[in-house]
């Protein structure tokens, strides 16, 4: 009886630290899988972002347009008058 209980305990030793050393590596993979889903996520929203801004940039260009063309200008003088 304590033969077998040697045996196990050695083979539970050798076999248990390979099964613990693949779950954790399964756990590993898992996480970077998530990280790199993550930074997938983020690299999409900056550039949704990205165009946005664009966007803004060009109609802050037009209003500027707009507000130092000098007709606008005699227009904005005669309404005050």
């Amino acid at each position: 009886m304590e033969d077998v209980l040697i045996i196990a305990i050695i083979f539970g030793a050798i076999f248990g630290g390979r099964i613990v050393k693949l779950i954790l590596d399964h756990r590993k993979e898992l996480k970077e899988l998530e990280i790199s889903e993550s930074s997938k996520l983020s690299q999409n929203e900056q550039d949704r972002l990205n165009l946005k801004i664009d966007e803004l940039k060009q109609r802050v260009e037009i209003l500027e347009k707009i507000v130092t063309d000098s007709k606008y200008q005699i227009d904005k003088e005669i309404a005050s008058l």
